[in-house]
């Protein structure tokens, strides 16, 4: 069993900054009457323990929209919401898993939607899991090459990011803000291209960080943490 997520792990996923600003208005324990999350399989590299995290969000409608984040297997992490946003995550998806990595969230089985989409998403998996399983690499020496080459791809990523934090420091912060979406959105691609997808998308949510009364002080704290990533 891993660490359960933090919040900046839940924001990190976000896929936009306009996402996480919308996760964080529903974010709250009154939002979501209905909220739980299943344990996994004993044994089983699972968040926290957490199998699946599942909750029911009030809307605006009758029925409240079902989001759900399937932590572990195949294709993991996934996501699912009754919502007819097309982003992935969505804002539902975002709140309910920063409530949970706040601990705001009980264990609870959950209702019959949770099982039954579970239910298709192992046997939509199944025969492709089994085919992997027996798969071998055909060249073990050149799979611990590519490994090492990604490795090697996501150190330089690392250095690269935290020397544009020191420059953004030295610079000052309204010198950031300035610029604005277009220098975060260069530095995560560059980050994509090291093979660093999820440290990319916690640069792309720097935006969200620059915005509100309090940006200079989250702004900052934001480059610290992602200074102590690189340094770690």
């Amino acid at each position: 069993m891993s660490e359960r997520w933090s919040t900046n792990d839940v924001w990190a996923l976000a896929p936009d900054a306009s996402s996480r600003k919308a996760a964080q208005k529903v974010a709250k324990p009154a939002s979501w009457p209905n909220r739980g999350w299943r344990a996994a399989d004993p044994g089983t590299d699972a968040p926290g323990g957490a199998e699946v995290v599942w909750g029911e969000c009030r809307g605006s409608g009758s029925k409240p929209y079902q989001a759900a984040a399937h932590l572990t297997g195949s294709g993991a992490p996934a996501y699912r919401c009754s919502c007819p946003s097309r982003k992935t995550p969505c804002k539902h998806v975002l709140a309910l898993l920063y409530l949970w990595a706040e601990g705001e969230v009980a264990e609870d089985t959950g209702p019959a939607w949770v099982g039954e989409w579970l239910t298709r998403r192992a046997s939509a998996a199944g025969p492709r899991t089994a085919g992997a399983a027996r798969k071998t690499p055909a060249d073990p020496e050149a799979a611990a090459r590519r490994a090492r080459l990604r490795e090697e791809r996501v150190a330089d990523g690392l250095a690269e990011l935290e020397t544009w934090l020191r420059d953004q420091v030295g610079a000052g912060l309204v010198d950031s803000r300035q610029k604005g979406y277009g220098q975060w959105d260069a530095v995560a691609a560059r980050l994509v291209d090291a093979q660093a997808g999820r440290l990319a998308e916690q640069v792309r949510a720097l935006a969200g960080a620059a915005a509100g009364p309090d940006w200079t002080d989250r702004l900052l704290t934001e480059y610290a943490l992602l200074h102590l990533l690189c340094t770690g």
